[in-house]
């Protein structure tokens, strides 16, 4: 339990005190700065594997799919766990990009473990850029074909899955 709270703890105080490095972001090979001051913010969140998750996520694609609809600037933050316990923070800016063009920045980074006796820890880090956001329906199953909801569908956000998608249509991630 104390180091549940310990890491809960680090992510906050990492969040928090860092809010003016997690402004800044590589897109194209290069440092994008911004002023967060004029962007809408939601979080940090935590995805705990084992606490209850659906009112949280719900939150993020809520406040995700609202900044994405009405085109407003926002920054959201949130940490998931993996069932092994590695915590990844994700950071996502509703924004145009750097021809007006409206997109999501994602960037996220993660401590990774090595497994199978083996020894060592990593640092990963990535950035996405999504062009297209859409809504579907949640899956019963991984096999399920993705059925699209229309976008001015009114629909609560515990009831689908929010799409994000490259330039070129390939899907990024679900969330």
């Amino acid at each position: 339990m104390l180091q549940k709270c310990w890491i809960a703890l680090v992510v906050v105080m990492l969040v928090s005190s860092t809010d003016w490095i997690l402004g800044y972001g590589i897109q194209n090979a290069k440092a994008i700065k911004r002023d967060l001051t004029h962007y809408d913010k939601a979080g940090p969140f935590t995805l705990d594997v084992l606490g209850p998750r659906g009112k949280t996520e719900a939150q993020v694609r809520e406040f995700l799919w609202d900044h994405w609809q009405r085109r407003r600037l926002g920054y959201l933050v949130f940490t998931d766990y993996s069932k092994e316990g590695e915590p990844t923070t994700l950071s996502f800016f509703v924004e145009p990009d750097e021809n007006g063009e409206w997109h999501t920045s994602i960037t996220w980074e993660g401590m990774r473990y090595a497994r199978g006796g083996r020894k060592g820890k990593w640092h990963e880090h990535g950035e996405y850029s999504a062009y297209s956001l859409g809504r579907i329906q949640i899956p019963k199953d991984g096999l399920t074909p993705r059925i699209p909801i229309s976008d001015d569908a009114k629909r609560p956000a515990g009831g689908y899955l929010l799409v994000f998608k490259d330039s070129g249509g390939k899907t990024i991630m679900e969330l």
